[in-house]
């Protein structure tokens, strides 16, 4: 069974231009979530070599 339906050129090039922005949002949100995650682990660090210990 062969099917005549074309998907017309103008749509292809908006789906893909979504789905192309779909992964670029991900990647960015991914790369937003390792940077935060990073600069507040070396805070922390950083905040627990400049407290005081208690004696």
């Amino acid at each position: 069974m062969q099917f005549d339906t074309v998907i017309p050129q103008v749509l292809a090039y908006i789906y893909s231009s979504f789905a192309a922005l779909k992964f670029i949002s991900l990647t960015l949100a991914m790369a937003l979530a390792l940077a935060t995650l990073i600069t507040g682990v070396i805070s922390s660090g950083l905040g627990m070599m400049r407290r005081p210990t208690a004696a």
